[in-house]
């Protein structure tokens, strides 16, 4: 089996920082970037966004709190609920 390098797009404190934060802090790994699919590439400048609009408390929340104070915080931001989506997908399918 090959590895198609084309079918990700590297994630790093660079180019979306407040992403890798929540990368980050998601996975507790101490990653140097993260290889999400490309099909989800147009949603990070829309999460990007969107999790910078919440504080860090929020953000970690939504990351790691209990579901119904998650979903809460999803009301809040414009947005936020296809982020919640994002990032439920990437804890749950396709982290690295």
């Amino acid at each position: 089996m090959t590895f198609d390098n084309n079918a990700f797009v590297s994630i790093t404190k660079e180019n979306y920082p407040i992403l890798f934060e929540v990368f980050e802090i998601m996975s507790g790994a101490g990653h140097d970037s993260y290889a999400i699919p490309r099909v989800w590439e147009g949603m990070f400048p829309i999460a990007e966004a969107s999790l910078a609009a919440l504080s860090e408390e929020d953000r970690e929340i939504l990351c790691i709190g209990d579901c119904d104070e998650a979903l809460a915080i999803v009301e809040k931001v414009k947005q936020s609920k296809n982020v919640y989506e994002f990032l439920t997908a990437f804890f749950n399918d396709f982290e690295e």
